[in-house]
């Protein structure tokens, strides 16, 4: 079985797709060729300009639409352990991105999608390559600004399995505005960035180590094994447990 599977891939030059949804279980990687997109990741909303990529990944509630009647639009939706590596390592986009090399880009989604629709293994394999070569060209654009030392505070104690009422307060903050400002510097609020990095965490665990899915789910602050298990499952897609035998 391949690290990564190939859900499904198009090219639209004249997409009017209104799409509103959370993904769950894969992520898409979106490339904007021409014109322009309204996009939101949950209240946080920006007009994207064409050329940009912009993933779309589990966690947020995304929204995408033209900003006119059309836009250009390539797209490619994956799932495996290769994607949760990809993300783990930085190299998968969290956040819209510039293009500085359009036409290649462009050259190269072709090539994607022409290697995507052959079930062969190898053809398979070569649009695995294509795709890291993507991430790879995309990836010096990639670079972020450090966080701001209230940022850096905040990440650290949700992940600490504070809650945002406890947090705002370290930081002299309401919650309202707190919950805010979080929001306009990650595109997710804290509830939605700490449960992330709690699944996170978790599918390390559950495919690198023997620890038991009740000792995570503690390790992890959940209050019992089957509240872990429903929240993995909605934002996996399958439960911890079938996790764990993918890589088997």
């Amino acid at each position: 079985m391949l690290d990564l599977q190939f859900l499904h891939g198009s090219h639209r030059p004249d997409c009017d797709a209104l799409v509103d949804k959370r993904f769950v279980g894969y992520s898409a990687l979106q490339f904007i060729y021409a014109e322009s997109i309204e996009l939101s990741y949950n209240s946080n909303h920006q007009t994207l300009h064409a050329p940009a990529v912009w993933p779309t990944n589990p966690g947020p509630h995304i929204v995408f639409y033209p900003s006119k009647k059309t836009w250009h639009h390539y797209h490619v939706a994956v799932t495996g352990p290769l994607l949760d590596q990809w993300r783990e390592d930085g190299l998968w986009p969290e956040l819209p991105l510039a293009v500085n090399d359009p036409e290649s880009l462009a050259e190269q989604w072709q090539e994607l999608l022409h290697y995507i629709n052959d079930s062969e293994h190898w053809q398979q394999r070569r649009a695995i390559n294509i795709l890291e070569k993507i991430l790879l060209d995309i990836l010096p654009q990639q670079e972020q600004v450090p966080d701001a030392p209230w940022l850096r505070i905040s990440k650290e104690r949700l992940e600490q399995g504070l809650d945002q009422q406890a947090v705002a307060k370290e930081l002299g903050m309401g919650v309202s505005t707190f919950r805010r400002r979080f929001t306009e510097a990650t595109n997710m609020c804290p509830q939605d960035w700490q449960v992330i990095q709690r699944i996170d965490q978790a599918r390390e665990l559950l495919l690198n180590s023997d620890t038991p899915i009740a000792e995570i789910a503690e390790q992890l602050n959940y209050c019992d094994a089957a509240h872990f298990a429903r929240q993995f499952k909605k934002r996996v897609g399958v439960t911890p447990r079938q996790y764990r035998q993918i890589d088997q």
